[in-house]
């Protein structure tokens, strides 16, 4: 046999033993795409997701095309191959999606933002914005900054997961609780002892998640392991750790996972919890409850308490702040008193080392506006707008350019006039007359949200703004 003839047998044989050769029909050319939404407006750090929807000449949608999305500026905004835009500075991107030789462009306008009334945790803080975002940052090995995942810390403000738009944040020892519009509490972070009152389940959660039981709250407030909150007919419900009676509940118990009503049914119209105690005030009358060792509850005693006992009766009260271990409260004539442990001088009455379980006036006679407890210092905002601080100083948490614990209020530095002031376990954090949020002291964890590490002892702008 002839080479050529048996090459061409043995080609037909290999043709024989395969499929049939399939001709795909060429892909249908786009003749059009769009960008759904073609403009948004969004603060630095939040994101949207753009579609894309290619078309033939007949106007029918090209399901299978592939579309590459692109940014023309990455300092402003990226973009997935997914069409999800991520802010990152103020200014204005452009974003293209291409198909083919056809291409859209939505335009992202992103504004800077504005942290609104910032909360100071133990080793983190959260805020909202003016974009009704949530951002948080510091400290998230237990996922208190409820990113969806935990980490060492983040040391500048991420977006909290989720799609809920909270309208109130408070930040505990090592978790984070919100209210939505509509009054319904979430809660993320630490769980070991039910702080988050979503359920049985005590692992830790990343992600905000309901509190159980349907209730309707007016505001939160959270300690270091324990939550409260105001319903909407200012009944107050608490959950979470009750080692010291700091639930109100009359016990005294490891606690639980839902919410339990404060002994009493009083109508409260403001609610503070701290480390393990809480207090509230109804009616110009203040209450506390829970731990007691220090002389926090203000009842001239030292005994746990686990339903409320009322504090100075002779002092008409108008609203108070729980920390660590000491209590501070304003009265209606805007005068300053604390009580309880004052190893650092938290109390402010000029004498540090002098534990007092009534309440003792704060030195300088000062008319307060605002005042916030947190580990060992307190802080407050004065008539004149200004900010002042005393107490444990170790990280700067008083801002006044030194390390030194004071005994006495100090100006914090720089002359910024304050509206809002927040105390956490050693930093502190404010938001100025113009609306620029501000930290000072402990920053191990990233808690200042200034892209550092380090203690600042004045206060430092949060990033970004």
């Amino acid at each position: 046999m002839r080479r050529s003839t048996r090459a061409v047998l043995l080609v037909l044989a290999s043709a024989a033993c395969h499929e049939p050769l399939i001709v795909l029909p060429p892909p249908v050319p786009v003749a059009t795409i769009s960008i759904s939404p073609k403009t948004d407006t969004l603060v630095a750090g939040d994101s949207v997701l753009l579609t894309a929807t290619p078309r033939d000449s007949a106007g029918a949608v090209i399901a299978n095309a592939t579309v590459t999305w692109t940014s023309d500026s990455l300092a402003f905004a990226s973009v997935t191959s997914s069409g999800l835009v991520r802010t990152t500075f103020p200014g204005v991107a452009t974003i293209i999606a291409a198909s083919g030789d056809k291409a859209d462009t939505a335009a992202i306008t992103v504004l800077p933002v504005h942290l609104l009334a910032p909360s100071a945790g133990g080793h983190h803080t959260c805020a909202l914005t003016n974009g009704n975002a949530t951002y948080c940052w510091g400290k998230n090995l237990y996922g208190e900054l409820g990113l969806g995942f935990v980490s060492f810390y983040e040391e500048t403000p991420r977006v909290v997961s989720g799609t809920t738009r909270f309208t109130a944040l408070v930040a505990g020892e090592d978790h984070t609780c919100g209210l939505d519009g509509g009054g319904a509490a979430s809660c993320w972070g630490n769980n070991t002892t039910s702080q988050l009152g979503t359920g049985g389940d005590l692992a830790a959660n990343p992600t905000p998640a309901p509190v159980e039981g349907g209730h309707t709250f007016r505001s939160l407030t959270a300690g270091a392991a324990h939550t409260c909150g105001l319903q909407t007919d200012s009944l107050a419900d608490c959950w979470g750790s009750n080692d010291s009676g700091q639930l109100g509940d009359s016990l005294t118990d490891p606690g639980g996972p839902a919410p339990v009503r404060v002994a009493g049914n009083r109508h409260f119209a403001m609610l503070t919890a701290g480390g393990v105690h809480s207090c509230a005030i109804a009616l110009a009358h203040l209450y506390c409850w829970g731990g007691n060792s220090s002389g926090e509850l203000g009842d001239g005693t030292d005994s746990t308490r686990g339903t409320p006992v009322l504090v100075a009766d002779t002092i008409s009260w108008t609203d108070v702040t729980a920390g660590a271990s000491h209590t501070c409260a304003r009265s209606l004539s805007h005068a300053a008193y604390c009580w309880g442990k004052n190893d650092h001088g938290q109390l402010g009455t000029g004498q540090a080392d002098s534990l007092s379980r009534r309440a003792a006036a704060v030195t300088g006679g000062k008319s307060w506006l605002l005042l916030a407890a947190g580990g060992a210092h307190t802080c407050g905002i004065a008539a004149d707008s200004l900010a002042y601080c005393w107490g444990a100083n170790g990280s700067g948490q008083l801002g006044d350019s030194s390390f030194t614990d004071r005994a006495a209020p100090v100006a914090v530095h720089g002359g910024i006039h304050f509206v809002w002031i927040s105390a956490g376990g050693a930093h502190t954090c404010a938001l100025s007359a113009g609306g620029v949020a501000y930290c000072w002291g402990d920053d191990g964890d990233g808690q200042l949200g200034d892209r550092k590490t380090t203690a600042q002892s004045i206060p430092v702008f949060v990033i970004p703004q």
